[in-house]
């Protein structure tokens, strides 16, 4: 009663003595651990919701039909609590939050979300490498997810930051097919053919190149600038059938 009159404080110290009854039955002492969670979690000390979820779900028999939502309850308790961190401008410690949480209930609606959050924080503290980390396995694990192309964009630029190369490139390929904005897919083309020609990957470099020219003809500077560099390529690899192509083809444009 004193919970659903909102008086948390009260009701978790009217709980607490239940609990730690030995002549309390079961389902008194799971009700009042659960009186005691939902209230510390709506006064928002989400630490100690957290340890009192534990309890509720150490307490209840496996098949209890209330176990999924408990366990909801949990992983909320400690996404709440890297949100806390986050707001108070501890990234680190909030992303360690993120992350405990979607460990814990790896099967809760915001793990998603939460290892999503912990990658995110990493980035804003220029932690690439486990930034990298958590959205690589991030998106193996959810490859439909609504944020899955914006994941591919945040990889394409830590595999870069990070001096992974190829990686970056083929990222950045991947941002050019599915990009809606003209001017950031035609970046993404150009970022795509100059890091596998960086990488030395010279066939897909000039796939990329061919790509890039065939997609963006203007502004004709760029478009030029590919057609000389598939000119340069191919004379490398003695095809001179394709340099003559682009030599060409640098004259016509």
């Amino acid at each position: 009663q004193l919970y659903a009159l909102k008086e948390y404080d009260r009701a978790v110290l009217a709980a607490t003595p239940v609990t730690t009854n030995a002549r309390a039955p079961q389902d008194l002492k799971i009700s009042a651990w659960t009186v005691i969670a939902h209230a510390e979690f709506d006064s928002e000390d989400f630490h100690k919701a957290e340890a009192a979820y534990q309890q509720v779900l150490a307490e209840i028999a496996p098949g209890d039909a209330q176990r999924a939502a408990l366990r909801d309850k949990l992983a909320a308790s400690i996404y709440k609590q890297g949100d806390q961190a986050r707001a108070a401008g501890d990234l680190s410690q909030a992303a360690i939050h993120f992350l405990r949480g979607a460990q814990t209930v790896p099967e809760s609606s915001i793990a998603a979300t939460a290892r999503y959050d912990a990658a995110a924080a990493y980035i804003s503290l220029k932690q690439f490498p486990e930034a990298t980390r958590v959205l690589e396995a991030w998106r193996r694990d959810y490859p439909d997810h609504e944020l899955n192309q914006d994941s591919t964009r945040k990889l394409a630029v830590l595999y870069r930051e990070t001096g992974q190369v190829q990686q970056a490139a083929a990222e950045f390929e991947k941002v050019s097919r599915f990009e809606t904005n003209a001017g950031l897919k035609q970046e993404a083309g150009w970022t795509a053919a100059s890091l596998y020609d960086e990488a030395g990957q010279t066939a897909k470099a000039i796939a990329a190149y061919e790509s890039f020219v065939a997609r963006f003809p203007a502004p004709v500077e760029q478009a030029v600038e590919a057609r000389a560099r598939l000119e340069e390529l191919y004379g490398q690899a003695g095809d001179r059938s394709r340099q003559t192509h682009w030599r060409q083809d640098i004259i016509r444009a």
